[in-house]
């Protein structure tokens, strides 16, 4: 892979960062010389990662716990010092990426280290996107269709370590609870990605292989699907009124059974969407923590 294609696709994915940050969750519309359709969208979810290789791989079997100590993350680590503005708050105002690099320190989001946890691999399932999409009307994603896609949703339990409450949600900011994690496999590593353009015909993925192994390759957890399974209990103390509850609640010396879903293309896993096609020996959820340039794969079997 190039480097010029790591740098686009890293570009890629801080505007989609900040675009999340501000709006919840934005995807364009492809422009029409290339096909919208699954093998397209195929690649949108599933970016290279941040263009840095694992200096250290740390490999836990199916069923053993793994040691998560320190892991460092934030936007410090996907941010691209070209990207000259950048989208807060509400209105979506532009500002100085300068300033809005400050501010994202100010909340602590340029990096952020999560307490220490242990993390198991208990079950892996997984379910048509049409049969998901059943279950539960509401949930729609602007990546992927549902009908030529799979579900897979990965249980694990999470004990805290620390002594200090873990709380907040599933990502690579200070108010999440738990550090982001994606669904991966070195076989995406070997399959090809066509050119993807944004409608206004900005680059976003350049023709080549899926995934480049580098730290934060795979597909990113549905956060929305997150927050659709996950039981939200209230917070001890809440740091305002507005957030009273948190899908990941786990006071220190507890655990907490959490499902993390993935949305994922049939065409990516090769499969026509029921689990007995796929085979997840093979597949991993894995995080990383930027400070030691660690990457954890917890595997799936």
């Amino acid at each position: 892979m190039t480097a010029k294609r790591k740098k686009r696709a890293a570009v890629g994915i801080v505007c989609l960062v900040v675009a999340a940050l501000a709006m919840g969750w934005f995807v364009g519309r492809y422009i029409p010389s290339v096909p919208h359709g699954p093998a397209s969208l195929l690649f949108a979810g599933m970016y290279d990662g941040n263009g840095e290789p694992s200096q250290r791989v740390v490999d836990c079997e199916f069923g053993r716990s793994a040691a998560l100590e320190g892991i460092v993350q934030g936007m410090a680590f996907i941010w691209e010092t070209d990207h000259p503005t950048a989208s807060i708050g509400e209105t979506n105002e532009t500002i100085p990426s300068d300033e809005y690099i400050e501010h994202l320190k100010s909340i602590g989001d340029w990096e952020h280290e999560y307490p220490l946890f242990e993390m198991r691999i208990d079950e892996v399932r997984s379910v048509s996107g049409s049969a998901f999409k059943e279950l539960y009307p509401e949930y729609s994603n602007q990546e992927v269709y549902p009908e030529d896609s799979t579900m897979v949703l990965v249980s694990a339990t999470v004990t805290n370590t620390s002594n200090t409450l873990i709380a907040g949600s599933v990502g690579p900011y200070s108010s999440d609870g738990l550090p982001e994690f994606r669904l991966w496999t070195d076989a995406w590593t070997s399959a090809y990605a066509e050119t993807i353009y944004a409608e206004d015909g900005t680059l976003v993925v350049e023709a080549g292989p899926l995934s480049d192994g580098t730290m934060r390759a795979g597909v990113r957890l549905d956060a929305y699907a997150f927050s659709m399974l996950a039981e939200y209990t209230s917070l001890d103390d809440p740091p305002s009124d507005d957030i009273q509850t948190a899908p990941v609640n786990v006071k220190p010396g507890e655990t907490q059974t959490v499902v993390l879903p993935f949305i994922v293309p049939n065409e990516a896993l090769k499969t026509d969407g029921t689990s007995r096609h796929i085979d997840f020996s093979k597949y991993c959820i894995q995080t990383v923590d930027h400070r030691t340039e660690t990457t954890y794969r917890l595997w799936l079997e």
